[in-house]
């Protein structure tokens, strides 16, 4: 009696596992639902990639100022992050040394003026003498060397107005050079924006350009347009 009772006892366990396993698995008491997918309608489409990397924030347009004459400064009525219009002062530089140059080159001026005025003179007088003398030698009062003497001064004297001439172009280049370098001495903004940069102090001497590289005195940056200036990893190049 025990023997047959056991094995049925050890079927139903058998029959009991094996019903929650076919249920677990989903063939008992279950339906299979199968997998969720995304499905999705093939289109033409941007991929966007995205980078990290720092950098510096620079405005697209910052003028470099140098003055174009050396001196001291003695006017300098901006500071550091001043807003400025197109055309205010931006700092002044002693004019003494250029105001002697320029009445010195005045002075030149009124020189070769006064040289034109006598060899265009000197030029009539001997146009004179060469016309009287080209009457006298045609009726043989003079001598051909007389003549030939006469003419040599003719052209001398014709030679010497234009030298005349030509100096007093060039002094007046002269004067007309060292009246732009005073103004120079003067600097004015050369378009509205900030000043980002003051490099230098009221009473310190500056080198200009017409020198060399020139001392930097400002600069003056229009922020209303801003850049970013970024390194970027070589590996994240071809992205």
């Amino acid at each position: 009696m025990k023997k047959p009772l056991l094995i049925i006892l050890i079927l139903i366990g058998i029959a009991v596992i094996g019903y929650f396993g076919l249920k677990a698995v989903g063939v008992i008491g279950g339906k299979d639902e199968g997998k969720t997918v995304e499905v999705m309608t093939i289109e033409k489409m941007d991929v966007i990639e995205t980078v990290s990397a720092t950098g510096k924030i620079k405005p697209e347009i910052e003028v470099s100022i140098s003055p174009e004459v050396p001196g001291e400064i003695i006017e300098l009525p901006i500071r550091e992050g001043q807003a400025v219009k197109k055309g205010d002062l931006l700092a002044r530089i002693n004019p003494d040394l250029l105001q002697s140059s320029v009445s010195r080159s005045r002075a030149g001026l009124a020189n070769a003026k006064a040289g034109f005025e006598q060899a265009k003179a000197s030029l009539v007088e001997a146009k004179a003498n060469y016309g009287r003398s080209a009457t006298l030698f045609e009726k043989g009062v003079i001598s051909q060397s007389d003549f030939d003497a006469a003419i040599a001064a003719y052209d001398r004297a014709k030679a010497s107005e234009r030298s005349a001439y030509f100096t007093v172009q060039s002094a007046g280049a002269t004067v007309n050079e060292a009246s732009d370098n005073l103004g120079r001495t003067s600097i004015f903004a050369p378009m509205t924006g900030t000043i980002s940069l003051l490099a230098v102090e009221l009473g310190e001497r500056v080198v200009g350009t017409q020198q060399m590289a020139g001392t930097e005195l400002l600069r003056v940056a229009d922020l209303s347009q801003m850049e970013v200036e970024v390194d970027v990893n070589e590996n994240d190049i071809v992205k």
